[in-house]
């Protein structure tokens, strides 16, 4: 059927052409409930100070007092969301010039006579329950949402995530434990949710079984397509900027981003956070599986898919679990899970390149098109977009 559209004649004799645009109104607005602000806090720093990182103009990393008196100011802006991510040693090693390479604590076994018989990690876990403790006393549940990052907890020199060998290779079960205990003490100081880094096998499954052990009610938030990207952690551009983890999914490689969010919606995730928040091809597509059965169907039933299982048996018997079950999986698991999103720090230093270069204007806009985008591709499964520029685009919205 065709439209029968003929222009209009004005009252000036003069005819109006019919506009292609159907609609002349926004379809996805963003306010302030729309974002996660997310935040670096050094727990080595003491006062009320920031430390500028490189490469990271305008978001500095934070002492823990500092942090708490900018979460009192992000809920003017009607921000009442953050993940926080810590860093810092429980050793503190003086420099002239500030970096965050506290990051990198050491997980090796040789440092144990250091930290009285202890992995550093556990040290550190430590002193991350107690500054959570402190955060979540301050701002009640009610009053704000916490999700916590690990990734401070245990990073390697070696771009690398967990406890390690002596020789530098994953030492997986000292690793699945510390997921546990990263598990059980988030959820004692009553985080909302949990980062999952998508790094380590099974990760999700671990984290699930520890926070169902202990009837928990902090939510998995999974980083389940996380890329090997070069542009990650730009303010450490010397250290692991250039490496390859072999932890993290290949960029563009969407058939393993696709199998790792179903894989993980298995294992018992509440929300998958697309990261970057660039990858929108990732954000439809799991908007597709969370709400059409029949393309998860069509995605395990693929000749691909086929062809991975044959040589893969664990993965076949999980992927015909699925295929066998898929109404229960479908109504009892995805329907039931979220959608995020998380910028990336090379993302936010491109955006403040253009406001250098093109001016503010300029880099605002850019910031509207991309989370406007990235909302309107996830649908309503939309929940929030993680972002280090929230607060910044909120104030010049306003």
């Amino acid at each position: 059927m065709s439209l029968d559209v003929k222009a209009k004649e004005t009252s000036h004799n003069i005819k109006e052409i019919p506009s292609r645009r159907i609609f002349h109104e926004n379809e996805i607005s963003i306010s302030g409930q729309d974002f996660t602000q997310i935040i670096d806090i050094d727990l080595t720093l003491k006062g009320n100070v920031t430390k500028d990182l490189p490469n990271m103009p305008d978001y500095p990393v934070r002492s823990l007092e500092n942090a708490i008196n900018y979460i009192h100011w992000l809920q003017t802006k009607d921000i009442f969301s953050v993940v926080i991510r810590m860093g810092g040693s429980v050793k503190n090693e003086e420099s002239s010039v500030y970096s965050f390479d506290p990051l990198f604590i050491g997980t090796e076994q040789k440092y144990n006579e250091l930290y009285e018989n202890e992995i550093p990690v556990y040290q550190f876990l430590k002193a991350q329950k107690a500054a959570y403790k402190l955060i979540r006393t301050t701002f009640s549940p009610k009053q704000l949402q916490i999700i916590g990052d690990p990734f401070g907890i245990a990073p390697n020199k070696n771009g690398g995530w967990g406890i390690q060998h002596e020789g530098g290779s994953l030492n997986y079960e000292k690793t699945e434990q510390l997921i546990k205990e990263i598990a059980k003490a988030y959820s004692e100081v009553e985080l909302d949710g949990i980062l999952t880094l998508g790094r380590i096998y099974k990760e999700v499954q671990i984290t699930r079984k520890a926070l169902d052990k202990i009837n928990s009610n902090t939510k998995i938030y999974s980083f389940s397509q996380n890329i090997e990207s070069k542009t990650a952690y730009i303010y450490l551009d010397e250290i692991n900027n250039r490496r390859d983890t072999g932890q993290k999914i290949i960029p563009g490689n969407i058939t393993e981003m696709a199998l790792h969010t179903l894989l993980d919606i298995y294992e018992g995730t509440d929300v998958i956070v697309v990261k970057p928040t660039e990858n929108y091809h990732a954000i439809y597509m799991t908007n597709n599986f969370l709400t059409n059965k029949q393309s998860i169907l069509s995605f395990l039933q693929s000749n691909k898919i086929k062809d991975i299982c044959q040589t893969n048996i664990e993965l076949n018997h999980v992927v015909e679990d699925i295929v066998n079950d898929i109404d229960n999986f479908y109504e009892e698991k995805c329907k039931k899970v979220r959608l995020s999103t998380y910028t990336v720090s090379g993302s936010y230093y491109l955006q403040k390149l253009l406001g250098q270069e093109k001016g503010e204007n300029f880099t605002y806009n850019v910031l509207d098109e991309t989370f406007k985008n990235a909302k309107s591709a996830a649908g309503e499964c939309f929940i929030t977009i993680m972002d280090r520029n929230a607060n910044w685009y909120l104030s010049k919205k306003n």
